[in-house]
């Protein structure tokens, strides 16, 4: 499903000496993913051009709404 950023929000992950970090824009647009078999503790996987991001239930619907395309 197509879902649009509520507000712009920071995100960002670490793994040894490397960190990663992306700017959510609020309005822009993300395809969204339920994968519960995935992974049940982060079953959303929103995506942006190259960028897959999971997350959690709450977090998702914190950050997301959405849209008709």
């Amino acid at each position: 499903m197509w879902v649009r950023a509520k507000a712009k929000k920071q995100v960002s992950a670490a793994a040894g000496n490397i960190e990663i970090s992306q700017s959510i824009q609020e309005g822009s647009k993300w395809l969204a993913f339920h994968e519960l078999g995935i992974n049940p503790e982060l079953p959303w996987r929103v995506q942006h051009k190259f960028l897959n991001i999971r997350i959690s239930e709450d977090d998702f619907r914190e950050m997301f709404e959405e849209i008709d395309w």
